[in-house]
């Protein structure tokens, strides 16, 4: 007897849904909580939304800033005449690129000094400087990666920071520039603590090219800034 148990004329549309379905909830979901933390910062949904199209574009583009020469490589290229065998040395000349990625560092480090205005200078530099060196502890640098920290640990002590920052510097306390301040201590911290402290160790690592903020968004310049507004609206 001939039983059926699949049908794929109904069993495939099912198939797809079930999995494009979360994808795109997911995908509404952070778009709803970029616009929140779009809003935090000072941002209407328009401006939110051209600075995340402008991290997604810029991802792929990395601007050249310097190039450092590296001790050349001397390769043994071998070859047999006659049945004799010889070993002739090729010098071939090295270099590493040190490039800035557009949508990963630049555009946050942009949207940090844009809104620096609006924060007390004593309350960031002292969230900075506790970023800074959190970030320099929990780095690490690893070959063919590059810089590797924690995912959560600097946005949580970005926000945290901030919150002891400003109870410490203002009174009386402006808790709505709060996320502001976690944005900016955050992005300019790591930029500094674990990308710009670590970069002699990096270039050390014989990479033809290291590009600050080289993953785009996804690079943990951009997501320390998001994340260090979400945790601190937990503040308050």
């Amino acid at each position: 007897m001939d039983r059926r148990y699949f049908f794929p004329p109904l069993a495939l549309p099912f198939f797809l849904l079930l999995f494009l379905l979360p994808l795109f909830l997911l995908s509404i979901l952070l778009l709803f909580a970029f616009l929140g933390m779009g809003r935090a910062l000072g941002f209407s949904a328009f401006q939110t939304l051209c600075i995340l199209y402008a991290s997604l574009l810029g991802s792929v583009v990395n601007i050249p800033v310097k190039e450092f020469e590296r001790p050349p490589k001397v390769v043994l290229r071998e070859f047999s005449f006659f049945g004799i065998r010889y070993s002739i040395p090729t010098v071939h000349a090295q270099k590493t690129i040190l490039a800035v990625n557009l949508g990963g560092a630049v555009v946050p480090v942009l949207v940090a000094f844009y809104i620096l205005p609006d924060l007390p200078l004593c309350a960031f530099f002292i969230a900075f400087l506790a970023v800074v060196a959190i970030s320099y502890a929990f780095s690490r640098v690893v070959e063919g990666v590059g810089v590797v920290v924690p995912a959560f640990i600097p946005p949580f002590f970005a926000a945290l920071s901030s919150f002891v920052a400003l109870l410490l510097c203002s009174f009386p306390v402006n808790f709505a520039v709060l996320p502001k301040l976690a944005f900016a201590a955050g992005v300019l911290g790591v930029l500094f603590g674990a990308d710009i402290l670590n970069l002699r160790e990096v270039l050390k690592t014989g990479a033809p090219m290291v590009s600050i903020g080289g993953a785009g968004i996804f690079d943990g310049i951009f997501l320390t800034g998001v994340a260090s507004v979400l945790l601190s609206l937990l503040f308050f």
